[in-house]
């Protein structure tokens, strides 16, 4: 174990460690998720809705810096490097490896993979989640007619 990491487990034979600052800025998230964020969105729910939602997102978000970094892993051992694991701390992650690389376009596939992983994974939830149409205002609606047909802004326009 190094020293103030400790393991979770393995994906695809890749060690994941987790730094104890880790759990600061995880609580960072959360907090400001469950304290700001969704609040702001979504007014009108308990605290225990707000603080589940903020672990969610805090998870969804760690997932993501994860996705990223076994871009880069499972990369650089396509490229005959050996990957000595994935470390999430204070300021994201970091994928470890031994050696030095065949080449520098070797090293450019590495260092591309990471971003790449997290635009796909990024790219797949966000091509299901397209947006319904708006119902249109019956003839006889008593809705004033400039909310007929339009839905609840949800994104902050400035």
């Amino acid at each position: 174990m190094d020293m103030g990491t400790f393991t979770i487990g393995r994906i695809a034979g890749i060690r994941i460690r987790l730094s104890w600052s880790f759990f600061a800025v995880f609580l960072l998230v959360v907090w400001a998720l469950a304290e700001n964020v969704f609040p702001e969105r979504n007014a009108n729910l308990s605290d225990a809705t707000y603080i589940a939602m903020g672990l969610i997102g805090g998870l969804l978000f760690f997932g993501s810096v994860l996705v990223h970094e076994l871009g880069h892993a499972l990369q650089a051992r396509r490229e005959g490097l050996e990957v000595d694991g994935i470390t999430l701390w204070l300021l994201g992650g970091v994928a470890a490896f031994k050696g030095d690389y065949p080449g520098p376009w070797s090293e450019l596939r590495v260092a591309a993979a990471g971003p790449a992983s997290s635009g796909s994974s990024t790219a797949t939830p966000a091509s299901l989640a397209t947006p319904s149409a708006p119902a249109p205002c019956p003839s006889a609606s008593p809705a004033p007619r400039s909310t007929c047909g339009s839905r609840p802004r949800r994104w902050p326009t400035s």
